[in-house]
């Protein structure tokens, strides 16, 4: 008696496509969207059964399905195939391309790939090759050399069928020297095909495309996740119906279905695999030994390594997402914030970890807690994952303290180059004088300063000298230290502008005179006004060392802070602009 079972669509794909089980709702989900005319990243861990998804599509599209219905081992498959070609309210014709088929990837292949099949469907003939104007025809080749010219001349062709295109294994396109051409050419027929819609498909590393926004095709296609079969036609079709075929001696298979239940959670791939060496190693022996199920887990996990292994450390996995899924396979059943504590991650980052793998299928929740979806997975995942240990979340902190204090400096230069100004105030019968400078000064520094008078008499004043002397500071205006004032009405209130420039001083503070005169003849009020020194003269360079902090700030926080330090900057030279505007 041969085994009923197979791991592979591509040695004996009949008899594969015969013992898909169990996807019923999927196929009905995606036909739905097919008939809307909508596209689909559809995203699943690998050897869930995604292919399997496509190739029942594809032949229920096509029709071809009727050659084989009356062998589907699944009943309730049987009985839909009506209903579920009913979904589709216009013809439509389904087109399947292995992406890791290809010889070679790059574009040329691919769209030489796609005339192919168009072709060998009768979909496209040599005679439409350069039949639409818009496209450009190859000069010695006889199949277009992009997707767009491929998907444009499908298009283009007469009558209202809908062309279904089936893209399998989408990781491998990041592998192509021109992917982000071919994903943008994606893209515009997507939006402008409206005869053309396409089923995406592929595992960890397209799924993490589609959520993080990093392909071209995110926001013109819908994502769909596909999950672990129907637990009652695998249970009922796939294993105790083909099992008790293989395996008449076992006059109670209960225990055996439950068992192989509980170790796959009804994912296809694990079913088959242990099936078929339960039907290998016992389908000529007179019983099932006791320990069946020690020999049986060896030999699957022996023969399916690569699987298992890829299912914990595959490439598209990051090191987060490994680190817990090893953690649950030895220590199951952990909250997310028990999972984050043990791991040394933050919970948040734990959370989106978490969430990601329980859309995939890899993890489920029971409560709060969480496990890996299948005994038999974890148990492969126990015997070879270490524990992970605990990732210190000092070094991270100690980058966010390091970023956190380089952004300060940065604010903490400019404020103390550019301090607030204060105003000093002396008064005198008649007249008031007010003078503006910054409230701190530094060796070599420039500006101008503000000197106002006011007139508080009834009586018009014809002028008022201000005379700013200091042996720190030279004060001008038009080449002269004294500032005149002429004219002044009753309570009116002039203001003129002298710059100044700071000589080198070992004070702490830098103390100016100020002699204030009426007319010619009159005795002079004298004042004094000090202004503290900085002790280190930086003002010329204030942009650049706090270009630097920042900088630094971007080092140890990365991306994070970014956006941070481009408004940061923004500030400090708006700011800066500000008090240029000010002064004068």
């Amino acid at each position: 008696m041969d085994n009923p079972y197979t791991i592979s669509t591509v040695d004996d794909p009949a008899s594969y496509n015969q013992l898909i089980t169990g996807r019923v709702d999927d196929l009905s989900i995606l036909l739905t969207h097919i008939a809307q005319g909508r596209s689909i990243a559809l995203v699943g861990e690998r050897r869930i059964g995604k292919t399997s998804v496509l190739i029942l599509l594809k032949d229920i599209i096509n029709g071809k399905i009727e050659q084989y219905r009356s062998k589907l081992i699944d009943i309730a498959l049987q009985n839909a195939v009506d209903i579920l070609k009913a979904k589709l309210t216009m013809p439509c014709k389904a087109i399947y391309i292995d992406l890791q088929s290809l010889k070679k990837l790059d574009h040329e292949e691919l769209a030489f790939t796609l005339h192919k099949a168009l072709r060998d469907e009768g979909l496209l003939h040599n005679s439409q090759l350069g039949a639409n104007s818009n496209l450009i025809q190859p000069a010695t080749q006889s199949y277009y050399k992009t997707v767009i010219e491929v998907f444009q001349a499908l298009q283009d062709t007469h009558g209202n069928e809908r062309f279904v295109i089936l893209l399998d294994e989408m990781e491998c396109l990041q592998d192509f020297s021109e992917a982000k051409q071919i994903a943008r050419n994606l893209r515009s027929i997507i939006q402008k095909c409206p005869k053309i819609c396409m089923i995406l498909t592929g595992a960890d590393g397209w799924h993490n495309q589609i959520k993080d926004n990093t392909s071209r095709l995110a926001n013109n296609i819908k994502c769909v996740y596909l999950k672990a079969a129907s637990r009652f036609p695998i249970e009922t079709y796939l294993v105790k119906g083909q099992l008790s075929s293989c395996l008449p001696f076992v006059s109670d298979m209960s225990d055996t279905v439950q068992t192989i239940m509980t170790w796959t959670e009804c994912k296809p791939y694990y079913v088959q695999a242990i099936c078929t060496e339960i039907f290998d190693k016992y389908h000529n022996s007179l019983q099932l030994p006791n320990d069946w199920k020690q020999a049986i887990e060896e030999n699957v996990f022996q023969s399916s390594a690569l699987i298992l292994d890829y299912f914990y450390r595959g490439n598209n996995l990051d090191n987060q997402t490994k680190s817990i899924l090893a953690l649950l396979a030895n220590q199951p059943d952990q909250t997310t914030k028990q999972i984050a504590t043990r791991l040394g991650y933050s919970v948040k980052i734990t959370g989106n970890k978490i969430r990601d793998m329980v859309s995939l299928d890899k993890i489920t929740k029971q409560g709060s807690e969480y496990h890996i979806l299948g005994t038999f997975i974890e148990k492969w995942g126990k015997q070879n994952l270490d524990v992970p240990l605990r990732t210190s979340t000092w070094p991270q902190r100690l980058k966010w303290v390091l970023a956190i204090a380089s952004v300060a400096l940065a604010i903490f230069v400019y404020l103390y180059t550019h301090p607030e100004p204060q105003t000093f105030s002396f008064s005198m019968p008649g007249n008031v004088i007010y003078i503006q400078m910054p409230a701190s000064l530094e060796q070599d520094e420039t500006g101008t300063a503000i000197v106002w008078v006011q007139n508080t008499s009834i009586q018009s004043i014809a002028n008022v000298h201000v005379f700013l002397s200091s042996s720190t500071i030279d004060y001008q205006l038009d080449g002269t230290n004294q500032l005149t004032f002429v004219g002044l009405a009753a309570d009116e209130k002039k203001s003129l502008e002298p710059t100044y420039f700071v000589h080198l001083s070992n004070n702490p503070l830098i103390t100016s005179q100020v002699l204030i005169s009426r007319g010619s003849n009159s005795t002079p009020y004298k004042y004094i006004f000090s202004i503290p020194r900085r002790p280190i003269p930086i003002q010329k360079y204030w942009f650049v060392i706090s270009s630097l902090f920042t900088a630094l700030s971007v080092f140890f926080s990365g991306k994070d802070l970014w956006q941070l330090v481009i408004n940061l900057l923004t500030f400090l030279k708006g700011q800066n602009d500000a008090s240029s505007k000010d002064s004068k």
